[in-house]
């Protein structure tokens, strides 16, 4: 049998560290890292915007197609870098964009399509363009394909002052430093043009122009990394620091940042993979930049399949243990009423009995459960449970109701919808579904729906529209603000203060509510002086009051089997 560690040469890192120090010349390590980090950092911002407006595809097509223009030139040149070039790979770009849109325009070829046959028929002729005129054009086919990042690193220096750099090191700075300004200077537009082309037009910013331009800008940083990286390798280069930090960020400032700390990092990492494994710098290097997508792929904070796995998992928890409680409510388990058994819990909830152990635990801890000593074989709701429990029924009344009167689905048909939204929407929208639908006493069915919460028993300022029938209250305000309602307000104003008025309620009357109209919804209030009044439902949020008695029901009568009622 092979032994295929023979092929996997030894590591160990004091003396690979060692030799980088002692041994300089075998690479230069600084200006080899610049290098790579400058190309995989002005590509990333690029592709940052390639990911957001879904180009990623027809950003590989120009890093392919720039070379054809790059062969021009050389061939017409004679030379290989200098300005001609870059202006050439950038009207290659352009015509790119223009050949794939027009393609596109003009057939029933789709946009996906039209692009893969023009990057490919023109990446395919600049191949063939480099086999016949090779040696005329002093052009390496697989320096063309795959870079030399060590040679470019290392080339002749370039001095500045005091500072010396390699020529390729230097012009990629430049081009660092222009494009960055070019994204500082229209970032605005840019943001516009990539999150919604439709208001960027109406604001006048000529999308299609702006794309053009970044296009343009797209073929130049192409060329700035082609004798580094090739053309092969610029293409993950463009896509894979955006796409990581496309995983964990939703800022796009942000994502630039993150992106170019995945440039460093790969860059770093990447040079000293190739090093010990005595690869390609650039290949190494995509390599850790793939791999850092890998790992925000699997382990991002929010978009990651472990966070999404462990969110999903807690979601599961939460859920048994508030269908537990609504169990317990519906079974009349509360503190002074029987409690029930774990099985039979388990029996009810469709669950395992480990999983049903698991949530009276965690609900126990919380103090909702009232548990035995015996293994927790019996439960019961306590007073904060009980309550916990009312505000999970209520939500679950409440959906079912809008379902019914604002979707349309059949009274026999929203349980299980019902059963799936209340675990999901938070209590303040249940609020504004309760708001929507007239503050209603009973579901489709007739059940009684709970109360909001335990401040509507007891004495505090809300509004008129959360009382029930037999409640009695003394108003104390209008708005979100006890204020006067007489005397600051006018009969002229056309606004709901002066409809207040016209019912004739004045600060510290005391009144009870007799009926309710649920369509429309409409309080009937009997005033202390014997008049009766019809407050509609928009009146009826903005006047507040405060209870005088507690109501004659506070929660939901159930019956137990074994008879009580709680």
């Amino acid at each position: 049998m092979t032994d295929f560690t023979q092929f996997i040469p030894p590591f160990r890192l004091s003396e690979h560290v060692l030799e980088l120090w002692q041994e300089p010349q075998l690479y230069d390590t600084s200006m080899t890292v610049l290098m790579g980090f400058l190309v995989s950092a002005v590509c990333g911002w690029i592709g940052c915007y390639l990911i957001l407006q879904g180009m990623a595809l027809l950003g590989d097509a120009i890093s392919h197609t720039v070379l054809l223009g790059i062969v021009i030139v050389v061939l017409l040149g004679g030379s290989f870098g200098g300005p001609a070039m870059f202006c050439g790979a950038a009207l290659t770009g352009l015509a790119t964009t223009l050949l794939i849109e027009a393609l596109h325009s003009t057939s029933r070829v789709k946009e996906d399509a039209a692009t893969g046959i023009v990057f490919t028929s023109l990446f395919a002729l600049g191949v063939v363009l480099i086999g016949i005129f090779a040696g005329r054009a002093h052009i390496d086919t697989s320096h063309v394909l795959f870079g030399n990042l060590l040679e470019v690193a290392n080339g002749q220096p370039y001095r500045i002052g005091r500072w010396a750099l390699p020529v390729p090191v230097a012009q990629m700075s430049l081009l660092a430093v222009l494009i960055a300004g070019l994204i500082g200077a229209f970032y605005k537009e840019l943001l516009v043009v990539s999150f919604d082309p439709q208001l960027a037009a109406s604001l006048g910013l000529r999308p299609r122009l702006i794309r053009y331009a970044m296009m343009a800008m797209l073929s130049v940083a192409v060329v700035g990394a082609f004798e580094s990286v090739g053309a092969i390798l610029v293409v993950a280069m463009l896509i894979s620091p955006a796409a990581t930090a496309y995983l964990l960020t939703r800022r796009l400032s942000m994502m630039f940042l993150y992106s170019t700390i995945a440039s460093g990092l790969s860059s770093l990492f990447g040079f000293h993979l190739a090093y010990w494994l005595d690869v390609s710098p650039a290949g190494a290097m995509v390599t850790v930049s793939c791999s850092l997508f890998t790992i925000a792929f699997l382990f991002g904070p929010q978009q990651g399949i472990v966070a999404k796995s462990v969110r999903h998992w807690r979601l599961r928890l939460r859920t048994q243990q508030e269908n537990l409680l609504r169990c317990l409510l519906e079974q009349g388990a509360v503190a002074e009423s029987p409690a029930a058994q774990l099985h039979q819990l388990a029996v009810s909830l469709g669950l395992s009995r480990w999983s049903t152990a698991l949530a009276v635990w965690r609900l126990r801890r919380r103090g909702w459960l009232l548990a035995s000593q015996n293994q927790f074989q019996q439960v019961a709701l306590s007073f904060a449970g009980r309550q916990e429990a009312e505000r999970l029924e209520r939500a679950h009344r409440l959906w079912e109701t809008y379902l019914v009167e604002h979707v349309g689905l059949a009274v026999d048909h929203v349980h299980p919808t019902a059963e799936e939204i209340e675990h999901l929407l938070s209590d303040q929208l249940v609020e504004k579904v309760d708001d929507a639908l007239g503050h209603p006493d009973t579901d489709p069915l007739g059940e009684p729906i709970p109360r909001s919460s335990i401040a509507d028993w007891s004495p505090g300022v809300f509004s008129l529209s959360k009382l029930r029938i037999g409640d009695r209250a003394r108003i104390v305000g209008l708005g979100d603000s006890p204020v006067e309602l007489t005397g600051a307000l006018r009969d002229s104003d056309p606004n709901p203060a002066c409809e207040v008025v016209g019912l004739v309620l004045t600060l510290g009357q005391e009144l009870k509510v007799t009926a309710r109209n649920p369509q429309p919804a409409i309080w009937v209030v009997v005033l202390g002086d014997g008049h009766s009044r019809s407050i509609p439902h928009h009146l009826a949020d903005r006047i507040l009051v405060q209870r005088l008695t507690p109501p004659a029901t506070d929660s939901v009568t159930t019956t137990s089997p074994s008879g009580a009622s709680y």
